[in-house]
């Protein structure tokens, strides 16, 4: 595990924006496992560190290697409150899963569902 992906599970977001500071860093290049920080940051629930990585320019509609959006993977964790704060940050709600499947299809609860109509 890298090292800005340490910082990230940590929640720690001031040792992520030493992380950022390295040379080389892009907050839109991925991390490890094909995986940008922002969707390390959703995948861990990290909402902070999520908010701090978007002010920094992280793009709330990029894919990962696999083509799921931060997003999606906020619905796959059923984090509702991490997948409403993506939308008010302009993440895309009519997005697909890499399978084709329409968000709201892919959402588990009425409550998440509920974000994509």
């Amino acid at each position: 595990m890298s090292g800005i992906v340490r910082a990230i599970r940590s929640g720690d977001v001031k040792v992520v924006e030493n992380e950022m500071r390295k040379p080389g860093f892009c907050v839109n290049s991925p991390a490890t496992g094909g995986r940008t920080p922002l969707h390390h940051a959703i995948d861990a629930g990290k909402i902070e560190v999520c908010k701090f990585l978007v002010n920094k320019g992280a793009d709330v509609d990029l894919e990962d290697e696999g083509e799921c959006t931060p997003l999606y993977i906020a619905i796959l964790k059923n984090n509702k409150k991490i997948a409403q704060w993506l939308l008010e940050m302009g993440a895309d709600k009519k997005g697909k899963s890499p399978d084709g499947d329409k968000y709201v299809e892919c959402a588990e609860d009425e409550e998440m569902k509920a974000l994509f109509k």
